[in-house]
């Protein structure tokens, strides 16, 4: 097989460890304590290029100090599919952590940061002729102790592996996926069919976008998995399981062994993966 060696992105990773104390006195004057250990979040990301591509238009990011991580698989030509995808993970970032938001719902403040990501990669797209119909994926996921936000935009997916079961809890913003839901195809014929990778939106192709949310309630023990179509296109969902069961106890392992089940199978997409684990 001719591919390129294969290129990882440092991994970066980040955890949390609170100890809350709540004091409470009851009838007789004892003194009992409650001590409640919140779970351990650990992050690791990898992108990898890709045997038949020659520049990595996929983005990651992994923002400890709020919690937040995102996948973005950028397209367009000259360049623009790099362009989009950066542009958009720094303008969600950006938007996310402005002091004036703090205060607003976090699932609404997570979507407004793609709706803006939007309008950037849309207006950088139509004043330069050389970015335009530039645009991008988006996966994300904020991290927190009650609650998992969910916020996406076209076929980049989110996984979730609990109780030694993985399952895809986004649905592809594609036309055949859209299709399927119609009853106009069967899963079956959505495998191999021509449209099942055009997608029905993205950020940056138009003027506004609409962005899904989903929200999950996390459990001691889970994984989260964020993915470009460069992992969850050559990787079917029980090789998915087999790794998460051998090497889920260390997710920087786990990472780099899905990327190198991608290039054993001749993946030729990037391909980009961003693992949440709650401990």
């Amino acid at each position: 097989m001719d591919c390129q060696a294969l290129s990882l992105i440092p991994i970066i990773r980040t955890g949390r460890l609170d100890i809350e104390v709540i004091v409470c006195y009851v009838s007789g004057g004892s003194l009992d304590f409650w001590v409640c250990l919140t779970m351990k979040i650990t992050a690791a990301g990898l992108t990898y290029i890709g045997c038949g591509r020659s520049n990595n238009e996929d983005r990651f990011c992994i923002v400890p100090e709020s919690c937040l991580y995102i996948v973005a698989d950028g397209m367009g030509g000259c360049n623009g599919g790099e362009v989009a995808s950066q542009m958009a993970v720094e303008a969600i970032k950006w938007y996310f952590s402005l002091p004036s938001l703090a205060d607003h719902d976090d699932a609404a403040r997570l979507s407004a940061a793609i709706s803006y990501a939007n309008q950037q990669v849309y207006s950088a797209g139509k004043n330069n002729p050389l970015l335009h119909g530039m645009g991008t994926t988006i996966a994300s996921l904020l991290a927190e102790q009650d609650k998992v936000i969910i916020c996406f935009v076209g076929d980049s997916r989110l996984y979730l592996h609990r109780d030694h079961q993985i399952r895809q809890l986004t649905q592809d913003h594609t036309w055949a996926n859209q299709y399927v839901s119609q009853g106009i195809l069967t899963e079956k014929e959505l495998k191999d069919h021509p449209f099942k990778h055009v997608l029905d939106r993205a950020v940056g192709t138009e003027e506004t976008v609409e962005v899904e949310t989903l929200q999950q309630y996390p459990q001691s023990g889970d994984i989260f998995m964020l993915c470009s179509d460069g992992v969850s296109n050559p990787l079917e969902v029980d090789e998915m399981n087999t790794l998460f069961s051998k090497f889920g106890n260390d997710i920087e392992e786990l990472g780099a062994q899905i990327i190198s089940l991608v290039q054993r199978k001749e993946g030729q997409d990037n391909a980009t993966v961003v693992l949440v684990r709650y401990l």
